[in-house]
């Protein structure tokens, strides 16, 4: 098989909860590291992933992983490898002893990162979590391994010949300027606040609904290539935009509709006038009418979606 040097480049922490009596702990759905029915409640995970080329031609894997102690904070760290091969196909990568040292770090990482950010934040742990160092059976790695692949295999792999031209072809090319900085960061600061943090949302419905227009993995790759306007111009392939059309519908009309209030103290705090916005509205509108092109297997770009209706 062709040999494949897989090098870690950067974490990312992409979000986190502290549950309290004001944002308990509803979500259940994660794999448990340990019988539920232990005295101490143990840490749950949950795990994505996603890849991109890039415009190098250079290739980057990415793992999401959801670490959770139920009832007391849960977080979701983004490891970032670059891959690198002769004649590098994809499907290279998804054999289970290819991707098990990789998950085995990515998973390792993430539940060490999930504790150094407790004790940053003053949340307490169970004293056997601390006493000593997170441990990985075989069975739960490989458990991780086989759905990538699954997935890769039923789903990813069809895609990606569906959209082979769409994920290659750059739309739209981003300049450091004012228009562009602000368009990209703020549609991104709404939508982490309806998503994530804003607890005048109900996140958990929002999401869920959410990501079903716009897959969790192609929207945390999405933020994490849009943030990054700051520090250099960001090319946003055909996908990308279809993608980013989406976020940026939904985060403008909710900021213009009944919820405005939920976003409003927010956008306050974090230095937001109302020129800025107005800045933000005159080019997105902008954006909405001149790119239009679709993607195979998402939404057509006609749709509408009533955000009003599905956003709570």
């Amino acid at each position: 098989m062709t040999e494949i040097e897989v090098v870690l480049f950067e974490k990312n922490i992409l979000w986190y909860e502290i549950y309290s009596a004001e944002s308990p702990d509803t979500e259940i759905d994660l794999e448990t590291m340990e019988d539920q029915e232990s005295e101490n409640p143990m840490m749950k995970l949950g795990s994505m992933y996603d890849y991109a080329i890039l415009e190098d031609n250079s290739r980057e894997f990415y793992t999401d992983i959801i670490v959770k102690l139920p009832h007391t904070a849960a977080m979701m760290m983004r490891s970032q490898y670059s891959i690198k091969a002769d004649g590098f196909e994809w499907e290279y990568l998804f054999y289970p002893e290819r991707l098990k040292p990789i998950v085995y770090d990515a998973l390792m990482n993430s539940m060490i990162e999930f504790r150094a950010f407790c004790a940053d934040q003053g949340v307490k742990l169970p004293a056997e979590m601390l006493a000593q160092e997170p441990e990985l059976t075989d069975e739960m790695v490989d458990g991780v391994c086989y759905n990538f692949v699954e997935d890769y295999n039923r789903y990813r792999k069809i895609f990606d010949a569906a959209n082979a031209d769409a994920q290659k072809e750059i739309e739209l090319n981003c300049p450091r300027s004012n228009g562009a900085v602000v368009t990209l960061n703020l549609t991104f600061l709404v939508m982490e606040q309806i998503l994530f943090y804003n607890r005048r949302f109900n996140r958990e419905h929002n999401r869920e609904e959410f990501f079903k227009k716009v897959p969790e993995m192609k929207f945390n790759t999405l933020r994490m290539k849009c943030i990054q306007i700051g520090q250099h111009p960001v090319a946003l392939t055909v996908v990308d935009v279809h993608y980013f059309l989406i976020c940026m519908d939904c985060a403008l009309q909710t900021i213009l509709g009944d919820k405005a209030h939920y976003l409003t103290p927010v956008l306050e705090q974090r230095g937001v006038t109302e020129e800025v916005q107005q800045m933000w509205f005159k080019n997105a509108s902008q954006l909405l009418n001149a790119c239009r092109k679709s993607v195979e297997d998402s939404i057509q770009k006609g749709e509408k979606f009533d955000w009003s209706e599905i956003i709570r």
